[in-house]
């Protein structure tokens, strides 16, 4: 039973970012991507973002062909100082999580506590939890890398002065950084996997920063409060 809630857990984990210090260096703007990851999986992706990224959204369109067949995906994530969702736009359904990392692990716990789990399966997931506190106010990967780092070169993209980072732990390539900005990521064998098309600086509406009123959110603790629920039952 208590497979399926660390399964819950893991996957809820590995989807959360966000941090409440200023995040880049200038105070608003639109960013538009092209990404091409590559086996037949195509992105176009437009970050929005307010008061130096502590209000952010995401808005990313996906194609993945997969031999004859074509999936089409489109999502949203917001950041706010608050909260995080995540939200399928397809389905108009999405999940709601504290952008506050113990506040999340002590709710959770809580829940853990209150359930019908066994004594050792409560212990188990607690356990597992707590280690995954930092988790929960993960940055990408990436962006984690860079800031261990010191840039290779200057060199400018899209008419904009970028600091270029050579990374080489989650990825084997060139990153160019603009005001903490990813605008290019280059591989080591020349190919663009992501770069930014169209660069805004202007100030960004307060409702691109709101769940649209056709999606139903789910608060997370109360979705992990109904697992539980429903592996002890």
């Amino acid at each position: 039973m208590a497979v399926v809630a660390l399964a819950v857990v893991a996957a809820l984990i590995s989807g959360c970012s966000g941090s409440k210090p200023a995040r880049y260096g200038i105070k608003s703007g639109t960013i538009k991507y092209e990404i091409n990851p590559g086996q037949g999986l195509t992105l176009e992706q437009t970050l929005y973002f307010d008061d130096f990224g502590r209000e952010e959204a995401v808005v990313t369109n996906s194609m993945n062909v997969m031999g004859t067949d074509t999936v089409y995906r489109h999502t949203l994530s917001i950041t706010t100082p608050q909260y995080i969702y995540s939200i399928d736009m397809d389905s108009k359904s999405g999940v709601r999580l504290y952008n506050d990392p113990s506040k999340m692990v002590k709710k959770m716990l809580e829940v853990i506590e209150n359930s019908d789990l066994s004594d050792e399966q409560k212990q188990q997931l607690s356990t597992i939890v707590k280690q995954q506190e930092e988790n929960f106010n993960t940055e990408m990967p990436l962006i984690k890398e860079i800031k261990e780092l010191e840039p290779v070169r200057t060199d400018t993209f899209m008419g904009k002065e970028c600091e270029v980072y050579k990374v080489n732990r989650t990825l084997n390539a060139e990153v160019y950084m603009w005001n903490r900005i990813p605008l290019k990521i280059v591989d080591a064998t020349g190919n663009v996997l992501q770069k930014a098309v169209e660069i805004d600086t202007e100030p960004v509406k307060a409702e691109v920063f709101e769940v649209p009123e056709e999606v139903e959110v789910q608060d997370y603790i109360e979705r992990f409060a109904e697992s539980l629920k429903r592996q002890s039952g």
